[in-house]
This record gives structure tokens, C-alpha cells and sequence, in this order.
């Protein structure tokens, strides 16, 4: 028995072994790819020689630092064939108190040499899980190389302990004149250029995996927020750019062990765009890079093929990054000219340099990071002539729909409006950005439906998504639906959704966003003006407050949303009521909530003032009356919680709301932020010129035992009047 046994184990060992080798010969796009040549240099005690050094001697395969300075200069080190590009690689990363630098310099024959060329180990260019133990590499040819470390502090352990030279030829390969010829009908469109792709330029996709098959860096999707422009530095006079491109992806992919190149798209001297990162884009998410250290998820990263810390961008590099990224911004809603919120970080602009984010880097040299400004601008007046584009991806497509679903579009920055439509029908609509629409399963008839969101630009062109979904049979109790005729799409700017005279509002329970009618003036008194309208509940959903006595004359139940008012006119005094009542029995009290201390909040040009609603301070968020800065600018305050999961909350605070007159496109806002700072929930946007505090509550049920933040913002648009808000008493209330 037992010879079959161990016959039929080694046939089915066979077996696998052949699985997995037509496993990895069948990785997407794998074809016939360019020869690779590669070569090593490593430091090591035996026959250790130095050109010069002081402050190190060698120890454990590296250099121990003796002196608070150290200097160690290679010897000159003939390659076995002509390179043309080289990183420098070590086992263990600089430990901390200490700053280190490397320079290197090439030579044809060993006897004329390039200047010392600095090669950047920040560690700042590396994907999130990754260790700085790696150089940039270089770019150029040679067949001989010298390098330089540098280093200053102390250091209880060896430094560059196992350091290897990596130096590598890929020229062999697609060449980047064939590239274009093939490139310049097989894609791109009107508003982008065309792409090189992977299998284009060469890349050899057996990199991305292990010896057993697996793949090394698995791809990973986020919503691009900013978009972070680099350079690869080393030389400016590339023979072959798509010979660079391949260099930089073995040296990321094998050298460094990342299974992939790190920049999502790269750009060489003559304008040509080459894909990076291996899994593109889905549903409008794009594959998470490794260039931007600490902020690669939710980011875009481009590089420049070159050196621009002393030598100009050639204009044609320029304008393929103004075209090209102005399509992706439009796509992704990033406008490049305004501040917010990313990381945790508050950032000037949408687009930016590779500095901005980790200011020990140079990237991308002085010349590229001088030309962003014009390059923002031009990418904002391109994007102002682009249809405007829109995706979202809840509810997903096809999926079964049964309770009301909150769709937070990604829309491009010109949009105005946006609708949602159901069949045809437009159910919800939102005219104040972040854009916030709700479908509600309850209005629908049982079966297939298709859902629209279109976008609007100012002058009425506009842009949808749609997917399909699915409403279970029907309810018990059933209903009401909504029967207005069928809206045709607008020729120009659509005028704000009116009520369908065949419109029932049916309140639920617990409401999603409660406004409680009272206010307090300055003097302490309460008054109750008529319920406002939520703005960003289209459909109503929501059960006003029990007023306090006297009961004030109701409004009318609110069926649509108005557009915000282009020049807000304070509220007459209304009819005085009885005492305000009283907040729910707190659970938690956020720290410094009632802004009489320094403490909790994260301010982005918020401050501390001396008009308080109780105490001596609130907190002040906006800009003051007369100013127009002639930009966009955003100021707000943050701070995380962690919700209790055993039982609901809600956010209980008072706000006092004012705007100049013709305050344009500006906007006051609450919003829950999740716990990477995205937009999870916009509780409140609006545009009020009041003189009274206001008390304002929103369930948080939502976010049971979530950390997220609270966060308070206004917009001004910069162009008319000012716009501001002032908050105090800030509380998470509950059973």
C-alpha cells in the first residue's frame, strides 16, 4: 500500500508545483518581458577600503559612529557593464538622532567624473509599510561610481549595516519614440493625454510576486483627495525615458522589496505619461501609491522624470502635467487652488509638492515647486471648460435597497447642483457643496429601479452616474409615492426643486436631524421663530421638536430644498416663549466644549473669542466683516470622539450664525469626519445671517461605538461678502 501512497503524493506534488508555475506565467499582462542586467557592490570588513573617513570605523558589516560627526568616502568602484541607473540600499534604518546624507558621482572611465549629485534616504518616497533603508535611485550612465555618507549625532547602534550598490541597465526594452507612435490613437481623449500603459512601456508584471506566487504589495483603493507632484532627480539628459521608467520600477519592486513601483503615473521631459502603480482605477478609486510618506491613501502621486532643484521644467513636462491632471481633479473633485483638511493636515491647496507634505525632502526641486502656482491656475481654468463628472458608490450597483441610503457624490469642483433622480423622477436635490442626497426605499413601488445623480455646472451643462437597484416586496403598510411628471434635463442652471403637488410627508421616528425652535438673544431672553429648513433633507424626513409653550404658529411642512439665499436677511424678532428646554442628561462632554480653555479642539484658522453664550469664550469659526481675501478660504475646528455603542447619542450644541451681504457660494457646516478625516456625515449646511443663538441637535445613532470627529467649518468664497459662525456648549447627550 504504501507504494502507490508515495507514488500518488509525488504526482500530486507534481501537480501543484505545475499549477503554480502556469499560475505565474498567466498573471495578467504577462508577456515576453525585456532582459533586466543587474549588479552588486557591498561593504564589508573583509578587504574594507575607504577613500577617506573620519568619525566611523568599520564594525558589523557597517560603520560605527565615534565622534558626533562622521565622514566615509568609497573607493571608486568599477561596474562589470555599463549602467544607467544605481540605488544605494542598507539593512536597518537610521535610528533617530541622528540626520545622515549620500552623494554619488559617475564616471565613463575612472578618470572623468559627474559632480557629486545628492541622492535623497529621508525615506520620505516609500509606501506605508515599508522601511527607509533605501536611497532615491539615480538615473545616469557609467561604468564607474563613487559615493559619499555623511552623518551627525550619536548612535548607539551600527550605521548602513550590510550597504549594497545596486547598479542596473534596462535599455533593452520598448523604446519611448515607438511608444508614442503606438500611444497617440490607442487612448486618451479630449481632455486627457494619452497613457502609456504597463505592458506598453515593459513592465515585467512577474516582479509584483514571490517566489510561491503571491503577490508582494496587493492593490488597494481610496478616493483621491490631493494630488502630490515629484521628481525622480538624477539626470536631465535621459536617452530613453521608458528605459527610466523600467530602471525605477525594479529598483522599487525587487531592490527595495515593495512588489511594485511606488508613483501612481510618471511624466517624462517631452511630456509623455506613463502608468505607475499596477491597478489603475475602479469606480472612480485610484490604486494606493507608495511616494508621499504618510499620506499615500487618498492621494494621487506623479513624477517628473529629472532633476529640477537647479534646472527649469521643460515646457512641454508642464503642460502634460496641467493637462493631465486637470482631467484626473475634474474626475476626483479636487480643485487645485483650495485649502482643506487631509490626514489630519491641514493643506493650502489641492495640488501639491512632494515638500509640502514632509518638508526634510527637497522634491520636487526648487524650479518644479516654483512653477506650482502656475500650474494650479492653469489646471483651474482647464477644468472651468470640462464636462462636469460624478460617481458615488452607495448604494453599489444592483444592490437590494431597504432602509434610507445617505449618497455622498464625488463631483467635480465647478458643480453647483446636484439631483437625484429615480426612474426618471427627481426625488432629491442639494445646491450647497459638500453635496449630500437621500433615497428613501419607502417612496419606491417594490421591484427594479434606476438611480441618476446628475451634476450641474453654473451654466447648466452637466454629468451623471447611474446605477440600478433593487426595492424588496412590498410593506405591510405601504407608503406614499411620489407622482410628479417626468423632469427633462435643463438647458441651462436648473432653478431649485419645487413641491409636486402630489407630494405626502409622512414624519418617522426618531428623526435623523432635530432643529429645536429656540433661540436666546443677548440679553438671555428666548425666543421661538418659525422651524427652519433643514438643507440638506430635500425629502423631508425630519419631525420638528415639541415647541415649548406658548405653541408658535407651525410652517408649512417643508417639501424641497431652496436654494441658499444670495443675500441673507436677519430674522425678525419673533414671539417670545418660555423658558429653553433643558438638553438631554449628558454621557460625555467633549473636552473643552464650552471653549473656556485651550485644549481639544484642532483650530485651522478658528480662534478662541469673548462672545460666549454662557462663560467667557466660544469659539470662532469664518472670517470677520469687510474681508475678501479673493480666494477660497476654509476655516474650521475638529475634534475626535468615540461614541458609546451600547446606547444612542446626540450632539447637542448652540451656534450663532452671520453673513455679509451677496455672500456668494459661502457655506456654515457640522459634519461627523471619520476617523482618517473624510466627510462620513454632513449634519448641517446652511447660509444664515441671524443675530440670536440657536440650539441645534443631530442624531448620532449612526456612528454607535465609531471614533470620528466633530467637526465645525464655513466656507467663504472670497469674491463678496464675509461669512462666519460662532459655537459654544458643545455636548454628546443621551439616555
Amino acid at each position: 500500500m504504501s507504494r502507490p501512497t508515495s507514488a500518488f503524493r509525488r504526482f500530486s506534488l507534481l501537480l501543484m508545483v505545475w499549477a503554480a508555475v502556469l499560475l505565474r506565467a498567466n498573471t495578467q499582462h504577462v508577456q515576453a518581458s525585456p532582459p533586466v542586467k543587474v549588479g552588486e557592490w557591498q561593504m564589508a570588513l573583509a578587504g574594507f577600503q575607504a577613500t577617506a573617513m573620519r568619525g566611523f570605523v568599520p564594525h558589523a558589516n557597517g560603520l560605527a559612529l565615534v565622534s558626533t560627526a562622521g565622514l566615509y568616502e568609497s573607493p571608486p568602484v568599477k561596474a562589470d557593464f555599463e549602467f544607467m541607473a544605481l540605488g544605494i540600499t542598507w539593512e536597518t534604518p537610521i535610528p533617530p538622532g541622528v540626520t545622515a546624507s549620500l552623494e554619488v558621482r559617475l564616471s565613463q572611465d575612472g578618470v572623468n567624473w559627474t559632480p557629486w549629485q545628492p541622492l535623497a534616504i529621508d525615506g520620505l518616497d516609500r509606501p506605508e509599510f515599508a522601511d527607509p533603508t533605501g536611497s532615491a535611485i539615480l538615473i545616469g550612465t557609467g561604468q564607474w561610481f563613487q559615493f559619499r555618507l555623511t552623518s551627525e549625532g550619536i548612535a548607539p547602534t551600527t550605521l548602513f549595516r550590510n550597504l549594497k550598490v545596486t547598479y542596473l541597465d534596462t535599455r533593452q526594452g520598448p523604446s519611448a519614440l515607438s511608444l508614442t507612435r503606438a500611444t497617440a490613437a490607442a487612448s486618451g481623449t479630449a481632455d486627457e493625454p494619452p497613457i502609456i500603459s504597463r505592458a506598453q512601456w515593459g513592465a515585467d508584471e512577474l516582479l509584483r510576486f514571490d517566489e510561491q506566487g503571491r503577490e508582494i504589495w496587493p492593490p488597494q483603493y481610496r478616493a483621491p483627495q490631493k494630488i502630490f507632484i515629484h521628481h525622480t532627480a538624477g539626470s536631465n539628459t535621459i536617452t530613453d525615458p521608458a528605459a527610466a521608467v523600467r530602471a525605477i520600477y525594479y529598483y522599487h519592486a525587487v531592490t527595495r522589496g515593495w512588489g511594485d513601483i511606488g508613483y501612481n503615473f510618471l511624466v517624462d521631459r517631452q511630456g509623455r505619461i506613463y502608468e505607475g502603480r499596477y491597478g489603475g482605477e475602479v469606480d472612480g478609486r485610484l490604486v494606493v501609491g507608495g511616494h508621499t510618506y504618510g499620506y499615500n491613501y487618498g492621494s494621487l502621486g506623479i513624477s517628473v522624470l529629472g532633476n529640477y532643484q537647479n534646472a527649469p521644467v521643460p515646457a512641454a513636462a508642464e503642460e502634460a502635467l496641467v493637462r493631465f491632471l486637470a482631467a484626473r481633479a475634474n474626475r476626483y473633485g479636487i480643485h487645485p487652488l483650495e485649502p482643506g483638511f487631509f490626514v489630519n493636515t491641514w493643506f493650502p491647496f489641492g495640488v501639491l509638492g512632494h515638500r509640502d507634505a514632509n518638508s526634510r525632502t527637497v522634491c520636487p526641486g526648487n524650479y518644479l515647486y516654483g512653477r506650482l502656482p502656475a500650474i494650479r491656475q492653469a489646471m483651474w481654468e482647464r477644468m472651468q471648460a470640462m464636462p462636469p463628472e460624478v460617481n458615488f458608490d452607495e448604494p453599489a450597483n444592483g444592490a437590494t435597497v431597504e432602509n434610507p441610503v445617505t449618497i455622498n457624490p464625488t463631483v467635480s469642483p465647478t458643480v453647483v447642483r446636484v439631483e437625484l433622480r429615480v426612474d426618471g423622477q427627481v426625488l432629491d436635490a442639494d445646491g450647497l457643496p459638500p453635496f449630500s442626497l437621500t433615497l428613501d426605499p419607502a417612496e419606491l413601488s417594490p421591484g427594479e429601479h434606476t438611480l441618476e445623480v446628475v451634476a450641474y455646472r453654473a451654466d447648466g451643462v452637466s454629468g451623471n452616474h447611474v446605477h440600478t437597484f433593487r426595492v424588496p416586496g412590498a410593506t405591510p403598510t405601504p407608503t406614499p409615492t411620489l407622482t410628479p411628471t417626468a423632469t427633462p434635463t435643463p438647458s441651462a442652471y436648473p432653478p431649485p426643486t419645487t413641491p409636486s403637488a402630489s407630494v405626502t410627508v409622512t414624519p418617522v421616528s426618531p428623526p435623523a436631524l432635530v432643529y429645536l425652535p429656540v433661540v436666546v438673544r443677548a440679553a438671555g431672553s428666548a425666543t421661538s421663530p418659525a422651524h427652519p429648513t433643514p438643507t440638506h433633507t430635500p425629502t423631508p424626513t425630519v419631525t420638528p421638536a415639541p415647541p415649548v409653550s406658548p405653541t408658535p404658529t407651525p410652517s408649512p411642512t417643508p417639501t424641497a430644498t431652496p436654494a441658499p439665499p444670495a443675500s441673507p436677511t436677519p430674522t425678525p424678532p419673533p414671539t417670545p416663549t418660555a423658558t429653553p428646554p433643558s438638553v438631554p442628561a449628558c454621557l460625555d462632554v467633549p473636552v473643552n466644549g464650552d471653549m473656556e480653555s485651550d485644549g481639544g479642539w484642532q483650530l485651522s484658522g478658528a480662534r478662541y473669542v469673548t462672545r460666549p453664550l454662557s462663560g467667557a469664550r466660544s469659539l470662532f469659526v469664518g472670517l470677520e466683516s469687510g474681508q475678501r481675501p479673493g480666494r477660497t478660504v476654509w476655516t474650521s475646528a475638529r475634534q475626535q470622539v468615540t461614541l458609546p455603542a451600547d446606547r444612542p447619542v446626540t450632539l447637542s450644541l448652540w451656534y450663532l450664525a452671520e453673513a455679509d451681504g451677496n455672500p456668494g457660494n459661502d457655506g456654515q457646516y457640522i459634519a461627523i469626519l471619520d476617523a482618517e478625516g473624510a466627510v462620513a456625515k454632513v449634519l448641517l449646511a446652511t447660509l444664515e445671517n441671524r443675530s440670536e443663538w440657536r440650539l441645534f441637535q443631530a442624531d448620532l445613532s449612526a456612528f454607535a461605538g465609531q471614533t470620528v470627529y466633530i467637526y465645525i467649518g464655513v466656507k467663504n468664497d472670497g469674491q463678496g461678502g464675509a461669512t462666519r459662525m460662532w459655537v459654544d456648549n458643545v455636548l454628546l447627550c443621551g439616555q
